[in-house]
């Protein structure tokens, strides 16, 4: 994938409606890099953007010429928890013998302070250079929402992974096993042990699937033949699909014929600086949980490259609050996208900070 994306190619798909296939996926992909990539430029962020990512990150002494020679500034980077901190060779000891702040608002953390209440203290070992040494947990947050489990167990190179429940896992995706985070760059079908309950005519209208509640989830892509179908609506016992979903063709089905689900996820592994490990069967699976405003413009600037390209880069759509360059000529595509870039800067972007010399 080469970097994380802060939307998926599914979501993206839905909200354009693009079909399935796979010029379109890699029109997709390249569209959500693009908007990643502008993204962390828009919120100030360096190359390592807003994913988290286990990291060592080193950082100067902060001598007696700074105003404040017991605080560390995390400039460019950001923390959301931190394994070790070492200076000037000195392991010391969090809320011991430092603090991560802002308290009240962290994580992310953006800076460290001794604990003037201990002995400990910022020191080198012969350079101010690279003095002290942060192994953590990098980005603006690992937040994580549960989405399945292994249905099989895992050794260091599998690229295959099977859940139990796809619906939220998308091509895009940063996974998390134990303390091993994937990046999902694909997804196939898998045969089920469901069948169906009974016959399927070729009419939109039936569109109900008797007792397999407990067997798929709201938004899963069913595959039944060659017709996909997506869950709608779960009462617990029952199914309601969309037919025909994804470009696919609206046909009739016995009773008894068999059921596939997208649940055979493509992983890169070992992401993130992480390392790629075993992982028994049944073992949780977590999503990162993308800020919503971050996710929500990610999928508008995806969806402008997409459409600016599908019409050979002609299309424009005004409004009377877009944009405009110092020429007057219009730059955004309309206010929609001008008010989530705000809300998203209001919420997300980082102050430049450097050092003065």
């Amino acid at each position: 994938m080469g970097r994380v994306w802060y939307t998926t190619r599914e979501e993206v798909q839905d909200a354009f409606d693009v079909r399935e296939a796979a010029h379109r996926s890699a029109q997709i992909d390249n569209a959500i890099a693009s908007a990643s990539d502008d993204i962390d430029g828009w919120l100030n962020r360096h190359k390592h953007g807003l994913a988290p990512r286990i990291a060592t990150r080193y950082f100067d002494w902060p001598s007696r010429q700074y105003g404040s020679p017991y605080r560390v500034w995390f400039e460019e980077n950001e923390v959301v928890e931190i394994d070790s901190l070492t200076a000037g060779g000195i392991l010391l000891v969090e809320n011991t013998d430092f603090f991560l702040e802002p308290v009240n608002s962290g994580p992310p953390y953006t800076f460290a302070e001794i604990n003037l209440n201990s002995g400990a203290s910022f020191t080198n070992s012969g350079t101010h250079q690279r003095a002290i040494a942060i192994v953590g947990t990098w980005g603006i947050n690992d937040d994580r929402k549960f989405v399945g489990t292994t249905t099989e167990a895992l050794d260091v190179s599998e690229t295959a992974l099977d859940v139990s429940n796809a619906a939220t896992v998308g091509v895009g995706s940063v996974l998390t096993i134990d303390d091993e985070k994937l990046l999902v760059t694909g997804r196939t079908a898998v045969l089920t042990a469901s069948v169906l309950p009974a016959a399927l005519t070729a009419f939109n209208a039936d569109r109900q699937i008797a007792g397999l509640g407990a067997s798929f989830a709201v938004g899963e892509i069913l595959l039944v033949g060659s017709e996909r179908m997506r869950v709608i609506e779960n009462n617990g016992t029952d199914l309601t699909v969309l037919r025909g979903y994804d470009g696919s063709v609206l046909a009739a089905h016995s009773l008894g014929a068999t059921i596939s689900s997208f649940r055979t996820v493509t992983v890169e592994r070992g992401a993130l600086g992480t390392t790629a490990a075993t992982h028994s069967d049944g073992s949780d699976i977590e999503v990162w949980d993308v800020p919503s405003l971050v996710r929500d413009l990610c999928r508008a600037e995806a969806i402008t490259r997409l459409e600016q390209e599908f019409s050979a880069y002609g299309a424009r759509v005004y409004s009377d609050e877009a944009e405009r360059d110092s020429s007057g000529t219009e730059v955004v595509a309309g206010r929609g996208l001008t008010d989530i870039r705000k809300a998203c800067a209001r919420r997300y972007k980082r102050k430049f900070r450097k050092r003065a010399i």
